[in-house]
């Protein structure tokens, strides 16, 4: 079972891991599933060094992370981790697992620019001249650095795919490990935490100081020497603002008090519904936990709380969130309607039909002379097969005069790529829509609609 953020799985191969549980089973005579100070002591002597209790007592305090006085299985493998100064193997870990997506990203553009071919390996060479530097972490020492390629590329070649690049340059970071806090904390702790939080947040942005994080600390009973604060939060803070976030600061506390993990927090193994409503759980902690926008959808989480953590109008409306939904929850008519809303579905939210025709106005004239700004995401790649003549919607993308007035699957083509997604049934009877649609894939002119033209609900698609 890891405790806080180390899980020896990571750490040590099943050779190592095999030969651990055979030496702790040897010190354990009584067979009680734990090891005490003398065991410990008898331990240390068999090894050949001799130590004092004080020293055997600070040793075990280091890793009895539960305070039973003893050293159980999993804290015994720490024990070893911590003694022999181990770090996490790059051929053990996930580098998803210690980095966010953004530093992945960094890292595989800084991959292909070594790999311009698309080999799909580059050499040890390039990684620690290129890659390492394109990412900004320190040149490691000779010795660490060699040990880590050693084990990432066991067979000599030399050769780092991109996986193994990503988790070499994570153990040579020194990154620790994302964890999640609710699975180590139990709710009263995570309350507690954040009312000592909050208090302390002076601006309210959700983010504390080193100056704040050092009172947050002294509070809950944690003196560390400036240097000592300084590390620390250059270890957790994962999205390198320079600032600790609650979710950081829980991460933190898990360490720092040494937390073993409570129980598994994911879609397969929670209810998100029971989380939210019970355990309280916030829009960032469900998502955090697995849990995708459907999820929180299904299980009626407020949608302000969602917006509240930057969830944009497009990705409601794929979650499949009404208008009515999202208007309730602040969401102006403009986002609603770039972001793919028919005029029917806005004015059923309850829009009027004023304010509709000019957010709809807009967002044509805007569009007609080259400007997408107003559009949530631009020119997606497209993953469906589109019927008929590949040459015509390029050709109404390029020509801002385009008379084209049907605006829903303009603006979708840019949010979604979603115009013709099916092939149209021939039993069914052709819509306006489906007319225009054929006459533009099939290269001949559209129907030209004019600003007069009837944006009834009955267009639906308009």
């Amino acid at each position: 079972m890891p405790i806080a953020d180390i899980d020896y799985r990571e750490y040590l191969t099943a050779e190592q891991i095999l030969k651990i549980e055979q030496a702790f089973n040897e010190i354990d005579t009584t067979k009680c599933g734990s090891i005490g100070e003398k065991e410990l002591a008898v331990m240390f002597k068999s090894l050949g060094q001799k130590l004092s209790r004080k020293q055997l007592l600070d040793i075990m305090s280091e890793v009895d992370f539960d305070g039973s006085g003893s050293i159980e299985m999993d804290e015994f493998y720490v024990m070893n981790i911590k003694l022999k100064k181990l770090w996490p193997r790059p051929d053990l870990i996930d580098c998803r697992d210690y980095w966010l997506d953004v530093k992945i990203k960094h890292a595989q553009k800084a991959f292909e620019h070594c790999d311009p071919e698309g080999n799909g390996w580059i050499s040890e060479a390039d990684f620690v001249d290129s890659v390492l530097e394109d990412l900004k972490i320190p040149q490691p020492r000779e010795e660490f650095l060699d040990a880590v390629l050693q084990q990432a590329v066991p067979d000599g070649s030399q050769r780092l795919n991109f996986e193994r690049c990503c988790n070499c340059a994570v153990v040579l970071s020194q990154a620790r490990k994302r964890i999640n806090y609710r699975e180590f904390l139990s709710a009263k702790e995570v309350n507690h935490y954040r009312m000592v939080f909050q208090s302390h947040d002076s601006n309210n942005d959700r983010s504390v100081s080193i100056q704040e994080l050092d009172r947050i600390l002294q509070r809950l009973g944690f003196a560390l020497k400036g240097k000592q604060l300084k590390s620390a939060v250059k270890d957790f803070d994962i999205d390198e603002s320079g600032e600790i976030d609650f979710e950081e600061f829980c991460v933190m506390m898990c360490r720092m008090c040494r937390k073993r993990r409570l129980r598994m927090i994911s879609p397969e193994t929670c209810n998100c519904r029971d989380l939210y409503r019970e355990d309280h759980f916030t829009v960032k902690e469900l998502f955090l936990a697995g849990f995708k926008l459907p999820d929180l959808r299904k299980a009626n989480v407020s949608v302000r709380d969602i917006r509240d953590e930057g969830v944009s109008a497009l990705e409601f409306r794929r979650a499949g969130f009404t208008p009515a939904e999202l208007r309730r929850a602040g969401v102006n008519l403009t986002d609603l309607r770039s972001c793919g809303f028919s005029l029917a579905d806005l004015r059923i939210a309850g829009f009027s039909d004023a304010s509709v025709s000019e957010a709809n106005r807009m967002i044509r004239t805007s569009i007609s002379v080259g400007n997408l700004g107003l559009l949530p995401q631009r020119n997606p790649t497209s993953v469906r097969v589109i019927y008929g003549s590949k040459d015509a919607l390029p050709s109404l993308l390029e020509n801002p005069n385009h008379k084209l007035r049907l605006m829903t699957p303009l603006i979708r083509e840019h949010t979604d790529w979603n115009v013709f997604p099916d092939r149209p049934k021939s039993s069914q009877k052709p819509s306006l829509l489906s007319i225009t649609g054929a006459h533009l894939i099939g290269g001949v002119p559209p129907p030209i609609l004019t600003e007069d033209d009837d944006l009834s609900p009955s267009n639906a698609d308009a």
